[in-house]
């Protein structure tokens, strides 16, 4: 993320279509899978007046969140992320979103590679510094 907490090097944001999600405008609902739930910041999920938004951009009867932050974008899912143990380690390639979350269940070539670069006996480092986005 940047410092506006924009998702960068996101191909695919595993959205469902613009639709009628309930509310007055059509949303996309980010699916089970979408990088986008429970990684918004609450404390940036607020009104013009500074309060938090009980509701997201449907409105009343749609709370603002549901798991265990607030979805990133306009539309709760409803979902739910275990962001209390990390993923097991793995070098094969699952997403070729250039993400590193050791929470979302998958594994960019970013992380394979840092995952191989702190195998035992590896000649290659790294520094997350030298990782763009990281």
């Amino acid at each position: 993320m940047d410092a506006r907490e924009n998702f960068l090097g996101v191909l695919d944001p595993r959205l469902g279509p613009l639709a009628d999600n309930g509310g007055p405008t059509r949303t996309h609902a980010p699916l089970a899978d979408s990088p986008a739930v429970d990684t918004g910041v609450d404390a940036l999920s607020v009104g013009l007046d500074g309060m938090p938004l009980s509701n997201d951009q449907r409105g009343p009867g749609f709370p603002r969140r549901g798991g265990t932050a607030v979805d990133a974008g306009a539309m709760e899912s409803g979902f739910s992320v275990d962001r209390s143990a990390p993923e097991a380690s793995s070098l094969v390639v699952t997403t070729l979103d250039d993400l590193s979350d050791r929470f979302d269940g998958q594994t960019s070539l970013r992380e394979a590679l840092s995952y191989a670069a702190d195998l035992p006996g590896s000649r290659s480092s790294h520094s997350s510094a030298a990782w763009p986005g990281s």
